[in-house]
Formats: C-alpha cells, sequence, structure tokens
C-alpha cells in the first residue's frame, strides 16, 4: 500500500536518490520546478523521445528552446548509442518516458555514461504510477527525478507526485482543478451511462499543440487528497488491472506494442494496440468510441517533435 508520509520513511534508506516525497497538481508543474531545480537556461539542451506529450516541451520551453530528439520504435524502445551521440558540453538534462505504465529500460552503461558528462536524469513515470506502487518504487535504473501522474492511474482527477532533491518541499494540489475535474468527471460519466460519447477529438487529422506553459495557483486541497490515497485498494485495482491487461494481450496479441512479459511486470495505464495503417486505426477508434470506450490516439504532439509513425 502506498500511504504518503509513511513512504517517505519506507524509502528513504533505499537506493533511489531523493530526499522526500514531492506533490503537485500535475506532472507539468513538477517539470517545472525541476528546471528551476537544476537551473536550466536558454543556453542549456535537453534530450526527449521523439514520441512525447506536447504539455513537456511547453513546459521546458519556459526555460531553453534547445530541444534534442531521440528517436522511438515500433515497440517503444531507444538506442543507447544514439543518445550517446546526441550528447555534447550543453546537454543538462534527459528526459525517458515510462509509456503506459512499462518502464523504460536503460541500460546501466548509459546511465554511467549520463553521469560521467553531468547529465541530470528525468524518469517520466506519468503512466506508470501503478507500476512503481507494485514495485514499491524500485526502478531498474538510477535516476535524478521522478514524475508520476496519480490521477492517470487513479480516479482522483488531479495530482502529481515527484521524487527528487528540492531545496524546498513541494506539497501542492489545486483545490480549485480538482473540483472542475471531479464536476467533469461526473459529468462525462452521465452521458455515457445514456450512452453519449463525449469523446470529441478528431481522429483523422494529427493533433498538434503549441501552448504556453500555465503553472496552477490557488488553494490547497494536499491534506484532503493524502487521505483520498489512503483509502485506494491499490492491491485490488493492480490485480484487477492486470487481469485486463492479459485479457487485451489475448485479443490483440499480434497487434500488441507490448510482450506478454513487459505486461506481467507491470500495472499498465491503458493498453496499447498497433494498426497497420491509419484506415484500420479509424475504425478501431470510431467502433470502441461509439460504445463510449475511452480510446485514443497518443500523443498530443508539439510542433517541434511529432512522430507521426507511431501516432
Amino acid at each position: 500500500m502506498f500511504v504518503p508520509r509513511e513512504a517517505e520513511l519506507k524509502y528513504a534508506q533505499s537506493d533511489i536518490d531523493f530526499k522526500q516525497f514531492n506533490f503537485f497538481t500535475y506532472s507539468r508543474d513538477a517539470i517545472y520546478k525541476i528546471a528551476q531545480e537544476i537551473k536550466l537556461t536558454e543556453e542549456d539542451e535537453v534530450l526527449i523521445p521523439d514520441y512525447i506529450c506536447n504539455t513537456v516541451i511547453n513546459t521546458l520551453h519556459e526555460f531553453t528552446k534547445n530541444i534534442r530528439l531521440y528517436k522511438i520504435d515500433k515497440n517503444l524502445h531507444f538506442e543507447s548509442g544514439e543518445i550517446k551521440l546526441l550528447l555534447n558540453n550543453k546537454t543538462k538534462m534527459i528526459i525517458f518516458v515510462d509509456y503506459f505504465g512499462v518502464e523504460a529500460e536503460v541500460h546501466k552503461s548509459l546511465v554511467k555514461h549520463l553521469r560521467e558528462n553531468k547529465v541530470t536524469i528525468l524518469k517520466d513515470a506519468a503512466h506508470s504510477f501503478l507500476t512503481l506502487v507494485r514495485n514499491d518504487f524500485n526502478s531498474i535504473y538510477k535516476y535524478d527525478y521522478l514524475v508520476s501522474s496519480i490521477y492517470k492511474n487513479l480516479p482522483l482527477h488531479v495530482g502529481a507526485i515527484c521524487i527528487g532533491k528540492f531545496s524546498n518541499t513541494n506539497k501542492f494540489v489545486n483545490t480549485n482543478i480538482f473540483y472542475n475535474r471531479l464536476i467533469l468527471t461526473f459529468i462525462k460519466k452521465v452521458l455515457c451511462f445514456f450512452g453519449i460519447s463525449v469523446i470529441n477529438r478528431n481522429i483523422d487529422n494529427l493533433s498538434i499543440v503549441n501552448d504556453s506553459y500555465k503553472f496552477s495557483n490557488g488553494g490547497n486541497y494536499y491534506d484532503k487528497y493524502i487521505g483520498n490515497l489512503k483509502n485506494v485498494d491499490y492491491e485490488k485495482i493492480v490485480s484487477n488491472r492486470g487481469d485486463l491487461s492479459i485479457d487485451f494481450y489475448n485479443y490483440f496479441k499480434n497487434n500488441s506494442i507490448f510482450s506478454i512479459e513487459e505486461i506481467q511486470k507491470s500495472s499498465l495505464q491503458s493498453f496499447p494496440i498497433w494498426c497497420s495503417s491509419q484506415e484500420k486505426r479509424d475504425k478501431v477508434l470510431g467502433i470502441m468510441r461509439k460504445e463510449c470506450i475511452d480510446v485514443f490516439t497518443w500523443a498530443t504532439f508539439h510542433k517541434s517533435a511529432v512522430n507521426r509513425y507511431l501516432w
């Protein structure tokens, strides 16, 4: 079970490099604070995968426009050799993404190389909060900061956790945003109950967004949020999601992006499937959306990082 205040003590003596658990409204808020903490400037470069949500890039652009991309393949893997070639004396930080709840495999030799070059390692575990809980926050590689979105894995509407060294402890969850998203979720459930689809994304066009970053301000819902976290039955949710993921795998076996081994050691945030063409993809999306199943294309791209192949 994940109880934040107990977790601080439980993991403090582990090999994870962090001072305490920090809470934010969204993961982008945590990334913003990390950029401030490492003193990211417009002269610095950040390495990120070419398959990533636009909000990450929008946040980084508040500090630097020097973004370099490393390639993500069909199975959501990358080549360590390419990353080593992209490094230079301006590289300040690199981001590794745990796609859909499966932890990225970062080899020890690459981690060693990054540390020798004084590159900050950010583990973007936005999709894999339940995988972290399932594995007692033990990672297969060393990192400087970890960011994970709780609300993308649990029906708690907002909330992100960040592990890493900060000058000041951050424990803030925006009250207004929490209640706004709570109301919107309720309305969505009512509409879906009556068979009305509310997923209005245009699946025929690539969605590219280039908005500015906006930090969330307002009242602090943190104490109540911790109470909500304590009431979650993590073991039941992880178990149910595991069973459901296996069912999906057995049905979509030939179209599953992940291997059965990757699925079994993870708690998937959602189940990605591969389609041989955009036409077939849109057909599957149309059928599932008609049944009010929350299905989508990920990510919402930024114009400077568009992996059309994976989209």
